[in-house]
């Protein structure tokens, strides 16, 4: 079973409102849903979570500084039940293996598919924090590994990194 990986904010996912029922979302988690050409960008993550450390880093290798991850995690089988198209896309990061092995869109999507998704998500998504001493272990794993180019990345996370990197 693989998961598909969305970056949010935590707190627009974690509030129970008592005028929220559970076939409602309350309308802030549209903010980590924010379409472009009516598709959504999403991870998949493998069963084990073996390449979740690579994409993690992948997405940070984009950031200013060493940020800490809110991320939505949904069974694959869970997207699948759904009548949203997804394909194989591109993904934007530093890391062109898993730009090109992991990343998907969500495509066609309308108003109403995107409120289902979002359900869907708060039912059956896992809430996962990784905070940002963890991020940063895997950017350095990444850049001793070859896979992110020190250069790429930021001033302010290469200097988070660069003494773990010499030892």
């Amino acid at each position: 079973m693989s998961l598909f990986l969305r970056k949010i904010h935590k707190s627009y996912w974690m509030q129970n409102l008592e005028w929220i029922t559970d076939e409602e979302v309350q309308a802030d988690v549209f903010r980590d849903l924010q379409t472009d050409t009516n598709q959504l960008s999403f991870w998949l993550i493998d069963r084990e979570k073996n390449n979740l450390h690579r994409i993690i880093a992948g997405m940070a290798s984009n950031c200013e500084h060493v940020p800490t991850f809110d991320l939505l995690l949904l069974p694959e089988e869970r997207f699948s039940d759904l009548d949203i198209k997804k394909e194989k896309t591109v993904g934007v990061t530093h890391d062109n293996s898993i730009n090109q092995e992991y990343h998907f869109d969500a495509m066609e999507l309308t108003t109403n598919k995107l409120n289902e998704l979002a359900i869907v998500l708060k039912k059956h998504a896992e809430i996962q924090r990784i905070n940002n001493k963890k991020v940063a272990s895997y950017l350095e794993k990444s850049v001793k590994d070859c896979y992110i180019k020190f250069e790429s990345l930021k001033d302010k996370i290469r200097d988070k990194i660069k003494d773990n990197l010499n030892k």
